[in-house]
């Protein structure tokens, strides 16, 4: 069977499992939290970019403006998905909104004016998943270190920021190697999904293990859901 045809089904089936897990997220989204619902609306954009990007592919036709620019729309959703449970320090918790906004600034003027449509702009995407990296981080430092998160929701919120965390420290090596790749191979995209296709299936596994796990039921409002 052809390696492009393997890809591309490998590609179907993990779209079907991420749509799964919107399927579980929206039948619980009444007891869902302000953060998780936001994480949904994540999901969804997820999906989208995703069938665009097989369409576009399937087509022939380029998509790394696409993928450059769904880069961004998965920064402001991470980014502010993080910002409910990062609580200490409080310092940190105080400013990260502002910080959040002028990365999303600067990652927008760079999709603009700087970002190639030829190539990618791996450091731009290395800065980027360094500082997701660091957020996540983050969130395990205050699920294990304070009791300012309820319980039911703590183990769909680790399951949600390992699948994460896994994803960009993968996706992280892959930028940095990301030149001798294309300068190394021939058909160096390909390549590119092939050892990304693990990673996509590690990260959306977990979101779905973390939206099965999810209980249904009204939590109470925690620091969580009063931070703004």
């Amino acid at each position: 069977m052809d390696h492009r045809l393997l890809l591309m089904l490998a590609s179907a089936a993990l779209q079907l499992l991420l749509l799964l897990t919107i399927v579980i997220c929206l039948y619980k989204y009444k007891w869902l939290s302000k953060s998780f619902k936001l994480f949904t609306f994540y999901l969804i954009a997820n999906l989208l970019f995703e069938f665009t990007s097989f369409i576009l592919a399937k087509n022939n036709i380029p998509n790394l403006r696409v993928i450059q620019f769904y880069t961004i729309v998965e920064f402001i959703f991470l980014s502010e998905f993080f910002r409910y449970f990062i609580l200490n320090p409080p310092f940190l918790k105080k400013h990260l909104l502002r910080i959040n906004l002028v990365f999303t600034f600067l990652l927008l003027f760079d999709f603009l004016f700087l970002q190639s449509d030829r190539g990618f702009n791996s450091y731009s995407d290395t800065v980027e998943n360094v500082f997701l990296i660091i957020l996540s981080s983050l969130v395990f430092y205050n699920v294990f270190s304070f009791d300012n998160i309820e319980k039911p929701q703590r183990k769909p919120l680790i399951l949600v920021n390992y699948g994460v965390l896994i994803y960009l420290s993968g996706t992280l090596l892959i930028f940095l190697f990301n030149d001798y790749i294309l300068k190394s191979f021939a058909d160096s995209l390909t390549y590119l999904w092939i050892f990304n296709i693990p990673l996509n299936f590690i990260f959306k596994l977990f979101l779905f293990l973390g939206a099965l796990y999810y209980p249904v039921q009204k939590l109470n409002n925690t620091a969580v859901e009063q931070t703004t």
